[in-house]
């Protein structure tokens, strides 16, 4: 059960929803009551955390009680692809045409024909069928 005391703060939540809200919600919530309370909203069941059965159960558990450096490298896209090739597995990696800090850097037609961008939110697929210009 999550309390807020604030008047206004409720009203803001009821009117907008809770995703403008953010900063001032999660800064008031222990992770495991913001996890809880997104779960709850998101999935429309209460979150097991005592014997998670679903996979997005077991996901949660883990953000909340499994600490392990490991974990911080294999989030990030880069990081996991050094992890992977100290484990001897690297035959298992896609190509990586190359690492960009701004979009501005991509030489588009040094690109194949056909290619993946991953940015860090959202990832796009670019097929035969776009042209640049």
């Amino acid at each position: 059960m999550i309390l807020i005391k604030d008047k206004q703060l409720l009203y803001k939540i009821i009117r907008h929803g809770p995703e403008r809200l953010v900063l001032p919600i999660w800064a008031r919530l222990s992770r495991d009551s913001a996890l809880r309370w997104l779960y709850k909203r998101r999935m429309g069941v209460m979150l097991n955390y005592d014997n998670p059965q679903t996979f997005s159960e077991k996901i949660q558990w883990m953000k909340v009680f499994w600490d392990h450096p490991l974990k911080v490298k294999c989030a990030d896209k880069f990081c996991v692809r050094e992890y992977v090739t100290e484990c001897g597995c690297e035959e298992i990696l896609v190509d990586m045409l190359g690492v960009y800090e701004n979009p501005d850097e991509i030489d588009f037609n040094s690109l194949p024909e056909r290619f993946v961008l991953t940015p860090c939110v959202r990832i796009v697929v670019v097929g035969s069928s776009v042209k640049y210009s």
